[in-house]
């Protein structure tokens, strides 16, 4: 629970009773720069799902593309990406599956206008961290969810800067981001709230023994930036240690 964990609001209970009177949950806003299911936006999903089991009120909103002429290189940039977002990626079944297919859906540009009232808003990428600083105080308190830092080319790097330093009220997913945010920004992260292990995917064999193999498994991607060099090291470190590991 991002906003719970760093002391925005309190928002780890179902609605609490307050002299025998029910206490409405909170209204919050999550906005994605796409709805594509990649891994950034699913944690989301969760997190936005694990709210709305606590009773509260869960928007979740991203742009709709704006298709320009296909006979431009923009425009048929914009197509390819809306043709792979409904051909390809299927978000609905995704939102589905997290029960958001209820509560999410596309605003119109600007984003700032189209924002929802809530009490808080929640940006997940430097764009949308970028839309949210326009945002009126109708739209709620800002917190700004770091997954990671999003400079991919130095070019981004004033934008992603930018955005860190922010008033927002920031909460990072791994003690790497607090101690870059520190370090090279001089800008204070709540956190971290990291990534848990979704157990209905992932767990051990109920009838392991003590004699079996250990398995250990990884989830990787070549990217820059991913850490696949670090992943493999350790590996490495953990076959030294246990060498019957698999």
């Amino acid at each position: 629970d991002p906003v719970a964990r760093v002391g925005l609001f309190d928002v780890t209970s179902a609605p609490a009773r307050r002299n025998g009177a029910s206490v409405r949950g909170l209204r919050v806003t999550f906005l994605l720069p796409f709805p594509t299911p990649v891994g950034g936006v699913q944690v989301v999903f969760r997190h936005a799902r694990f709210l709305r089991s606590r009773g509260h009120e869960v928007k979740v909103v991203w742009p709709r593309p704006r298709l320009g002429p296909f006979w431009t290189q923009a425009g048929r940039t914009t197509w390819r990406s809306w043709l792979r977002t409904r051909m390809v990626d299927h978000p609905g079944k995704d939102l589905a599956r997290y029960g958001l297919g209820d509560c999410a859906g596309p605003i119109d540009p600007p984003i700032a206008s189209g924002v929802p009232h809530a009490d808080v808003v929640v940006a997940t990428s430097f764009q949308t961290a970028e839309w949210m600083s326009e945002c009126p105080a109708t739209c709620g308190r800002k917190a700004y969810f770091l997954q990671g830092y999003e400079a991919y080319t130095s070019d981004l790097e004033p934008r992603v800067d930018a955005t860190w330093r922010a008033p927002f009220a920031r909460i990072a997913v791994s003690q790497f981001l607090i101690d870059w945010g520190r370090q090279r920004l001089g800008v204070e992260c709540g956190g971290p709230v990291t990534n848990g292990v979704d157990t209905a995917w992932c767990s051990p064999p109920a009838n392991r023994s003590e004699s079996d193999r250990f398995v250990v498994g990884g989830v990787y991607d070549r990217i820059p930036g991913k850490g696949v060099e670090d992943l493999i090291e350790v590996l490495h470190g953990v076959a030294r240690a246990r060498p019957r590991t698999r």
